[in-house]
């Protein structure tokens, strides 16, 4: 083992070359459009969002394992409408975004959002959800449980058994149903999480951000 001063000499001339970047402005100045590093199609680092980045904007993706789908509200949209600043590794494969620029702050003071280079959009990726597939009570549960049995980290600590929730709530499901109908099952489905960060919305398309489920409280 090294002595103390050549160990922290040793330390010190390793971080001073290390590469340190500064967090960059999401769009280049003088332009409409994302910094030309970002192009391309990203995967949010243990969450069900894909990034479709291009010269003039993003689309936005639900990726499950029964299914891919492009977010009906966020297409061609501003990536500056989101976000603020990235930073992108030196060898092009992970990507940081940041909502807010803090200054020398930003890294500290905010969460962040990072991402992983793909090579193209997930195989099966579909541009709508538009169809009779799509519209059908039954697949609409199966995705609604499967995007939380993909993407929720915390069954084990509360309690919950999201398989057998599964067995219990899928037999309910009918094919005449109505999206206030099924807007009913899932609240009942979530409440016994009882976790305020998870709610869910009625929209006019009960699928719309269901990676994201936001509305009813499961706690209320």
């Amino acid at each position: 083992m090294p002595p103390i001063p050549l160990a922290l000499t040793i330390l010190a001339v390793a971080l001073a070359n290390q590469q340190v970047s500064t967090p960059r402005p999401i769009h280049d100045a003088g332009t409409n459009g994302p910094a030309s590093p970002l192009s391309g199609v990203w995967r949010e680092m243990g969450y069900g969002r894909v990034l479709a980045i291009g010269e003039k904007g993003f689309d936005l993706y639900h990726e499950t394992k029964i299914l891919c789908y492009r977010d009906g509200g966020v297409v061609d949209a501003r990536l500056d409408s989101r976000y603020s600043l990235y930073e992108l590794s030196p060898d092009g494969a992970t990507l940081t975004l940041y909502f807010h620029d803090l200054g020398k702050s930003t890294r500290h003071f905010q969460n962040h959002q990072r991402f992983e280079r793909l090579p193209s959009l997930p195989a099966g990726c579909v541009p709508s959800l538009k169809g009779s597939r799509f519209e059908r009570p039954e697949f609409i549960f199966d995705l609604f449980w499967q995007t939380f049995a993909d993407h929720y980290a915390f069954f084990a600590e509360r309690g919950v058994d999201w398989k057998r929730m599964r067995e219990q709530f899928r037999p309910r499901v009918r094919a005449e149903m109505t999206s206030s109908e099924l807007f009913e099952l899932f609240s009942e489905m979530l409440r016994p999480l009882n976790d305020g960060h998870v709610n869910v919305y009625l929209r006019p398309s009960p699928l719309s951000h269901l990676s994201a489920p936001d509305s009813r409280s499961p706690c209320s």
